[in-house]
């Protein structure tokens, strides 16, 4: 294992060392899946002590702390290869990657809001101002920060990290790859916006996201990249536009409708299409092989 923990430079190539039988992949995934789903029953329990509402955005945010845990460590213990390889192709973290895609999603959101000022007539965007006790809500946004790190590395783990590995172990063709995260990542999270009701649609955009994110792990070789575009889109809405009505703990100085499905799957075809332009260029050197063109025409 040592001999070929040296010639991993992609987090994929993971995917056929250690234990890595079909039959392990399709019990990860339906275990990690799981881990997801029953894995916040311990954070709900020490709520109770804690006086914490479970349906409160910390109290959400914050029962991804053992499925986190438990997808990490049962990552080890039976693919029986290191920890990191479920997230990276080595130890080294690679926070720049991570602050390169929180930057780019928040200049992507920001510019989208712009633009939605300036062409629409209605307000769709207002700005409210500062809240009077900002200083008081300071402490409560950095839990909910930190909140949003454990929440979207869980969900990074589990769809771009157990999910791609098994799929690519098992039909290593990367519009398979994808795809098919992308659509149980739309599926669960149909539902999320009330106003977009339970229909099909409701999960597109969320479909969109995670081609994004999974688009972003293939070309950067580990899911750093992907974690920071999630981190960003989501931690956006705490820290400059909020949406109206949204439960989420914010200090965002300006409040938006919540868009239309129509317009957020708009918006995201257009966000996809620039994210590739962008890593097209910033990792130009980083596995050359593996171009936008390579993903629709290679079959490993």
């Amino acid at each position: 294992m040592k001999d070929s923990i040296k010639e991993v430079a992609h987090y994929l190539d993971w995917s056929k060392l250690g234990r890595h039988s079909v039959l392990i992949y399709l019990f990860m995934v339906v275990l990690g899946y799981l881990f997801l789903q029953l894995g916040s029953i311990p954070s709900m329990i020490i709520y109770q002590y804690l006086n914490i509402d479970p349906l409160s955005t910390i109290g959400v945010l914050y029962s991804f702390i053992f499925p986190l845990f438990f997808l990490l460590f049962f990552g080890w213990l039976v693919f029986g290869r290191p920890y990191f390889s479920i997230y990276g192709p080595s130890k080294k973290m690679l926070w720049k990657d991570f602050g390169l895609g929180v930057l780019f999603q928040w200049l992507i959101s920001a510019t989208f809001i712009v633009l939605i000022v300036i062409v629409m007539p209605e307000k769709v965007v207002s700005y409210i101002g500062f809240k009077e006790n900002l200083g008081n809500e300071i402490p409560i946004l950095m839990i909910t920060i930190v909140g949003y790190l454990i929440q979207t590395s869980c969900e990074e783990l589990y769809f771009r990290g157990y999910l791609m590995q098994a799929t690519y172990r098992i039909i290593p063709f990367l519009p398979v790859v994808i795809g098919l995260q992308a659509l149980l990542f739309g599926q669960l999270h149909i539902g999320n916006v009330k106003a977009w009701g339970d229909t099909f649609m409701a999960g597109v955009p969320y479909f969109l996201h995670a081609s994004a994110f999974a688009y972003a792990a293939w070309r950067t070789g580990s899911l750093f990249f992907a974690w920071g575009l999630h981190f960003g889109n989501n931690s956006f809405l705490a820290l400059f536009v909020a949406s109206k009505g949204d439960a989420v703990t914010s200090i965002a100085p300006f409040a938006a409708e919540i868009a239309s499905v129509n317009r957020l799957i708009v918006f995201s075809t257009i966000e996809i299409i620039l994210l590739v332009i962008f890593l097209e260029i910033v990792y130009k050197n980083r596995y050359p092989s593996r171009s936008i063109w390579t993903m629709l025409v290679k079959k490993d």
